[in-house]
């Protein structure tokens, strides 16, 4: 039956390409690799594409259900903190692990990276880490930082609109929309930049208040079609 189609069938022949060329050229080096988490999808896939490789791969994620923990690729599972939680106990679990056992590469896969990146050169004596600055990943990360960083390079993004009052917000504001304020997502303290969420009732409903602080604090609006097609409005602050 032909591999052609899924993602896993065009990993698998991936595979097997470099297996099948391995013995003309270079051999192919098999790591040891371990993952920042093992919850997520892009986990998953990741564990697929690295394990139909040769490669040797374990995780570590504070459930003992987590998703990647049934493959049949992952060596091994290491129950760890909870970053949300505990960040410090996360980040000193994973320090232990990389200087107990013989990793050649620390891959995060979700907001791990974050907090790696903000202590890269501590990790990179352990192993290997292909991330950016901590300063590139927090403008990344914030979507109104982001929107701006895609306007300085000229990429396309939908219509966006960053606004600090609610005034301006109203002005520029037609349905549909979808509207996202600072401090959407919960951060670590000790990551800088995490912001607190106030919430307080206004006629009877429970309302959210971005604490408008620094430089381009606001909220912004986004507008255009999500991949199926229909028409959609995301607002962000940062």
């Amino acid at each position: 039956m032909p591999l052609h189609g899924s993602f896993r069938a065009r990993a698998l022949e991936r595979a097997i390409s470099l297996k099948a060329t391995a013995g003309m050229n270079d051999p192919i080096k098999l790591l040891q690799v371990l993952l920042s988490e093992g919850s997520s999808t892009s986990a998953r896939e990741a564990i697929t594409i690295l394990g139909l490789s040769g490669h040797r791969v374990e995780i570590c994620d504070p459930s003992p259900w987590c998703l990647g923990r049934y493959s049949r690729f992952v060596r091994k599972f290491h129950h760890c903190p909870a970053l949300r939680d505990n960040p410090y106990g996360y980040l000193a679990f994973v320090e232990e692990l990389l200087a107990q056992r013989h990793f050649d590469v620390l891959l995060p896969t979700h907001e791990q990276g974050f907090l790696f990146a903000r202590v890269a050169e501590r990790l990179r004596h352990h192993a290997g880490l292909a991330l950016p600055s901590f300063a590139s990943y927090r403008t990344a990360h914030g979507k109104a930082g982001f929107s701006r960083l895609l306007d300085a390079l000229g990429l396309p993004q939908p219509s966006t609109r960053i606004v600090t009052s609610e005034s301006e917000l109203r002005a520029v504001m037609y349905f549909p929309a979808m509207i996202k304020t600072l401090g959407r997502h919960r951060q670590p303290r000790h990551l800088a930049g995490a912001r607190r969420k106030r919430t307080r009732a206004r006629g009877g409903r429970s309302q959210r208040e971005p604490r408008l602080r620094g430089r381009g604090a606001g909220a912004g609006v986004r507008r255009g079609h999500d991949r199926k097609g229909a028409i959609g409005c995301f607002a962000t602050a940062n």
